[in-house]
């Protein structure tokens, strides 16, 4: 019985956020800095409304995401950007659970507000994305459309990105972040979590979306090539064929 419940509680929260993995380890974050999930239970934030509660991202929605991220990744990579510039070695995209599973816990915040780490073993360098709608009136009944709005508001800022930020990212001028943290070249994994709840008279929908890695200052989000995927070690993706493919050995 101990057991069993212990099980439930688990799918309740989402997965058990913290199963095996030991987030307070001090080397995932930088100095004096707390793991997002360290001694987090995955509640909602004392931050949050009493009706605060965490949509489902069903196969059809991750998918939906997915796509998005790699349609604009093929867009750029090809060379058909706002910057007419090829990418050497963009990586695919795939949905990561684990990702998720951290991205939920900022969601469950309910504020637009990016959390301090949120590393895993795996990626030591992870980027996030977050986005955040109200709605006075009728509200989306699907998730899709949530997701849609966010990834559709973060490729925009697409056309303002320069070509000396693709080369060497830096922050000045308009805000580009979540596009380049979408174009980021070594990008192979994002998990995404929506929480919705109603604040002043609104019903607002909070998008949190962690990735593999995040852009560094005076790093390229992609390096150029003459021909898409010229540095790609494995065959391109059959999908996206200016992308490497999901097999593409890359280091974190």
């Amino acid at each position: 019985m101990q057991l069993r419940c212990m099980a439930v509680m688990c799918l309740a929260l989402g997965a058990c956020l913290v199963d095996s993995q030991d987030y307070c380890r001090p080397e995932l974050c930088p100095v004096d800095t707390l793991h997002i999930a360290c001694r987090n239970r995955g509640d909602f934030s004392r931050s949050c409304p009493a009706d605060a509660t965490r949509l489902d991202i069903d196969e059809a929605a991750r998918k939906q995401l997915v796509d998005a991220h790699n349609t604009l990744r093929q867009k750029w990579a090809s060379g058909g950007g706002t910057v007419r510039r090829a990418a050497c070695r963009m990586a695919t995209i795939s949905w990561d659970p684990e990702l998720a599973r951290l991205a939920e816990l900022n969601a469950r915040q309910c504020l637009l507000e990016h959390d301090k780490c949120h590393n895993t073993h795996k990626y030591r360098q992870s980027g996030q994305n977050l986005y955040m709608a109200g709605f006075a009136g009728i509200i989306p009944s699907a998730v899709e459309r949530i997701l849609k709005r966010a990834t559709d508001d973060w490729a925009a800022e697409g056309n303002d990105i320069t070509a000396e930020q693709l080369q060497a990212f830096h922050l000045s001028g308009p805000d580009v972040t979540h596009f380049a943290v979408m174009a980021n070249e070594a990008n192979v994994a994002v998990g995404c979590a929506v929480t919705r709840f109603k604040r002043q008279g609104f019903h607002h929908f909070l998008v949190a979306c962690n990735y593999a890695t995040g852009n560094t200052l005076r790093k390229p989000v992609y390096s150029a090539c003459s021909a898409a995927g010229g540095a790609c070690q494995t065959k391109a993706n059959p999908q996206y064929s200016a992308l490497c493919s999901k097999e593409e050995p890359l280091q974190f």
